[in-house]
């Protein structure tokens, strides 16, 4: 376990493995935005969660230093999506309530596409 901190201000505290981000870990940008979960060589994959500065968050699976797989996003307006995505996509099977209405089906890019209901 240990601290890295960049010189534009980046921190990581969390699990190495040779040098590497491997393990649990939590990345903070300077901007703001927290990291928490799955690191394998420095790359966020597995479960985790970030946290934005505007209140949004995602919960849920990254491959590859991208959300993909099954997650949840909650908005900071309150709307919620959980279901799947792809390459930090909302694609693939989910439900999204926005303003108050729900829909379920396939989405591709955020838009539904085949509605399940």
């Amino acid at each position: 376990k240990g601290k890295h901190v960049w010189a534009n201000g980046n921190i990581y505290e969390g699990e190495f493995i040779d040098d590497k981000r491997t393990g649990k870990g939590k990345f903070i940008w300077t901007d703001g935005i927290i990291y928490e979960g799955d690191f394998v060589e420095g790359v966020r994959t597995g479960k985790g969660k970030i946290t934005g500065v505007n209140g949004n968050i995602y919960e849920g699976d990254f491959k590859d230093d991208k959300r993909t797989g099954k997650g949840k996003i909650i908005w900071a307006n309150g709307d919620v999506y959980e279901g799947e995505l792809v390459d930090d996509k909302i694609t693939g099977y989910g439900t999204m309530t926005k303003n108050g209405e729900t829909q379920t089906g396939y989405f591709e890019d955020g838009v539904l596409k085949e509605d399940t209901e």
